[in-house]
């Protein structure tokens, strides 16, 4: 979670030259990241509908990035 946001706020702050608060208010990992750490200390648990949603999400992005990944390689000219 530490890597992903400093990704999206620092990361973005370093390449663009600005200052990475605009930048973090408008990330969602920043809010997904501060909620996790809420649920987390406060010992909360979601309702099951949506622990099954998120889940079920969660499992679904990572063949989602092997397609983007295969059509973005597909692109590529090779000479």
């Amino acid at each position: 979670m530490i890597i992903s946001v400093a990704q999206f706020t620092l990361g973005v702050a370093i390449l663009s030259g600005h200052s990475a608060i605009g930048g973090a208010l408008r990330s969602p990992v920043v809010y997904a990241g501060l909620l996790s750490v809420l649920l987390i200390a406060f010992d909360w648990q979601l309702p099951a509908w949506l622990q099954n949603t998120v889940s079920m999400l969660g499992n679904l992005s990572i063949p989602l990035m092997l397609l983007a990944l295969g059509v973005s390689l597909a692109g590529i000219n090779r000479k």
